[in-house]
């Protein structure tokens, strides 16, 4: 073997490995109190009542990823998002009105539930502010096989801007089936996953990441968003999410910056 491909070879597993590992994404915090902490996670707040709005998640250092719902505030009222609630580290940055929500965005059954949000200053990295991963885009999507996994919805409380985390199970379409008829006639669509919630806080508002932590790699990977559920904190109810992989194309083209892809 001649050493220019021995040098090549080398290369590509370099990158191979450096595509899976390098970026740091995707990691819990332990508490004081023994409960995990999630730095990948923010907290939108109205800039005039310093009420919790909605909840995203950091992609990049300049981009959340949340759904439309949450994204429709922005246009209102000035906002700002809130990273390393917590820490020493916190971080509080205006979002520009410039945000991007999904163009075929359907309200009347939630398809498409997807934005980005633009901040004005980029975050600080830290192990207390990081971004999520996500899915590798170059398989297009479906990278896990979720059904029945377990996975979790976090998000921020509306009533206590407390960080609230709901242990659930991906469920077929029959349970929000039977509970919301009126957005799923007959089957769930593919851009859309279904998750059944076994204990845990409720989460009341949407755009909450939910994510699955990869066996492999013991990180949390961002699989879908909470697009709508029932108001009431009912244990008995579903939730329907956005399944991101679905879409990380369209978020690699508005956002233009390389994500933390796990292969």
């Amino acid at each position: 073997m001649k050493p220019y491909y021995v040098i090549y070879l080398l290369a590509v597993c370099s990158l191979a490995i450096a595509d899976s590992t390098s970026c740091s994404c995707g990691h819990s915090l332990k508490k004081h109190d023994g409960q995990e902490d999630f730095p990948f996670v923010v907290r939108v707040v109205n800039t005039i009542t310093n009420k919790t709005m909605c909840t995203a998640a950091i992609l990049t250092d300049s981009h959340l990823v949340t759904s439309v719902h949450c994204s429709r505030f922005i246009g209102k009222q000035p906002v700002y998002a809130v990273a390393g609630e917590g820490s020493e580290n916190v971080q509080t940055l205006k979002i520009s009105r410039n945000h991007q929500e999904h163009a075929i965005y359907n309200p009347d059954n939630s398809l498409n539930d997807i934005a980005i949000l633009f901040l004005e200053s980029p975050l600080k990295f830290s192990e207390t502010v990081i971004p999520i991963c996500v899915p590798d885009g170059r398989t297009g999507g479906g990278v896990y096989k979720l059904l029945n996994q377990n996975v979790k919805l976090i998000g921020w409380d509306l009533e206590s801007s407390s960080l609230k985390t709901v242990d659930a199970k991906v469920s077929p379409a029959n349970p929000c089936r039977k509970v919301f008829p009126k957005y799923i006639p007959n089957v769930l669509f593919p851009t859309q996953m279904c998750t059944f919630q076994e204990k845990g806080a409720c989460i009341q508002n949407m755009g909450s990441p939910v994510v699955y932590l990869d066996p492999k790699i013991n990180k949390y990977v961002l699989v879908g968003i909470v697009s709508y559920g029932k108001l009431e904190c009912n244990s008995k109810f579903p939730t329907v999410e956005t399944d991101v992989s679905v879409y990380l194309r369209w978020i690699e083209y508005v956002v233009k910056r390389p994500l933390c892809h796990i292969a």
